[in-house]
């Protein structure tokens, strides 16, 4: 989850000081503001209806014009998003369905340009795959396989986990995709959350 976090945001340095509302996020777990600019955004009142409340007050701040940084920081904090599977199951659902709308361009002229580019972007892999042929895909696949793994490596040991992690990286891929289906069909009409059900 966090890798596709990493892949929307892809460079900490163009959310730094951004002006696009869309492309603010926070992390919850560390958030350090002003007394100053955190009243004069309205505080935690201003997004008390948002379970994302993190993210909604990142947007909220660079709605009132201050601006917000992003630091990777892995050297001075560190925290435990969850604790268990089930925990990951509920976090991630509710992230999911309740924060992911509100990362996208509201702009439907922005939206469609960005729908425009993943359509052409699969009409070239479509023509290659023709090209390919069934023997050329197989090719294709192993060493697609191949590369993943050694993406997930090198990850692992970017984040000093175990390697060995990263040979299992099918089964977290398939975790994920579950997740991602959990949070659409439920959507935000029903979140669970530290023992608390909210419900549309």
């Amino acid at each position: 989850m966090f890798v596709a976090l990493a892949a929307r945001i892809s460079d900490l340095g163009r959310l730094n000081r951004t002006r696009i509302e869309w492309n603010a996020i926070a992390n919850g777990q560390f958030i350090l503001v002003t007394r100053a600019s955190y009243e004069a955004a309205g505080t935690h009142e201003a997004v008390k209806s948002f379970v994302a409340d993190d993210l909604m007050l990142a947007q909220t701040y660079v709605r009132s014009g201050f601006d917000i940084f992003l630091v990777h920081a892995v050297t001075d904090m560190t925290t435990r998003m969850y604790g268990s599977l089930r925990e990951i199951l509920e976090g991630w659902t509710k992230n999911l369905a309740l924060a992911a709308p509100f990362l996208v361009p509201s702009d439907p002229v922005a939206a469609s340009r960005t729908s425009l580019l993943v359509v052409d972007a699969g009409a070239h892999l479509d023509r290659a795959a023709r090209a390919l042929g069934s023997s050329g895909l197989a090719v294709c696949r192993y060493r697609d396989d191949r590369g993943q793994l050694l993406t997930w490596i090198g990850i692992y040991a970017g984040e000093r986990a175990p390697v060995r992690y990263a040979f299992l990286y099918p089964l977290g891929s398939a975790m994920v995709a579950f997740i991602m289906i959990r949070s659409a069909w439920r959507g935000g009409r029903k979140v669970e959350w530290r023992g608390r059900v909210y419900r549309s």
